[in-house]
């Protein structure tokens, strides 16, 4: 039995009619053949290895970059809280560290997590854009 048999041999799944092969609808009822719409779904859903940027895509190495100012780079991947955060917290140790080389110690891990989260952040939005078609946060 060829593939246009296999296909003409499935039924509707609202009405139990037989779909026609290569029928996006079924022709008694109007519901959505499922061999078409499975096919259809796939090939919208996620983009091949060929594709370029999707036009919500973060630019990982721009958000580590940003995140030389600590916070900016979240605000960038739209982590506005923790963004804010870390902007805030970057800002009073860089201040109090004028004063002591102790917290100048302490800040520096701080302003290398931003660059790193920043990073990871980004191309973990860019994951889920791929994945699902919309923005995760």
């Amino acid at each position: 039995m060829g593939a246009s048999g296999m296909a003409s041999s499935l039924a509707c799944p609202r009405c139990g009619a037989p779909a026609g092969a290569g029928t996006r609808f079924c022709t008694a009822c109007g519901g959505a053949n499922p061999a078409t719409v499975a096919r259809a779904t796939v090939r919208a859903s996620v983009p091949g290895p060929g594709y370029g940027a999707m036009p919500a895509e973060k630019n990982s190495f721009l958000a580590l970059l940003l995140s030389v100012v600590t916070g900016a780079g979240q605000l960038y991947n739209g982590e506005t809280a923790k963004g804010l955060t870390l902007l805030i917290v970057g800002v009073v140790l860089f201040l109090a560290s004028i004063a002591t080389t102790v917290l100048f110690l302490v800040s520096v891990p701080i302003w290398l997590y931003g660059m790193y989260d920043a990073y990871a952040g980004a191309n973990a939005y860019n994951h889920v854009l791929r994945t699902t078609g919309r923005p995760p946060w």
